[in-house]
């Protein structure tokens, strides 16, 4: 019984690359973590952040409360870093 194709099961991305490898990504999962955090439609921004910069607290900034499942969170951030993104880590 033909159940589709690995993205329909697995939701991992193949992409061949010219160089005899593949390239496999999981958009959906990433957008599912970035919509339970609220960051969808942030600007993205270059990183690793410059080390040489001391942060501070922003004592005139918004609260911002937001309830997410924690472990539910890293546990797809482990699974993404594990499965198509060892650069998390």
């Amino acid at each position: 019984m033909d159940k589709g194709g690995i993205y329909n099961y697995l939701r991992v991305k193949i992409k061949k690359l010219d160089t005899r490898g593949f390239k496999l990504s999981q958009p959906l999962l990433i957008e599912q973590i970035l919509r339970t955090l609220r960051f969808n439609g942030c600007t993205p921004k270059d990183t690793p952040a410059v080390s040489s910069r001391i942060l501070h607290k922003d004592l005139n900034g918004r609260h911002l409360e937001t309830k997410w499942d924690y472990r539910k969170v890293l546990g797809q951030l482990n699974f993404l870093e594990k499965s198509t993104r060892p650069d998390l880590a």
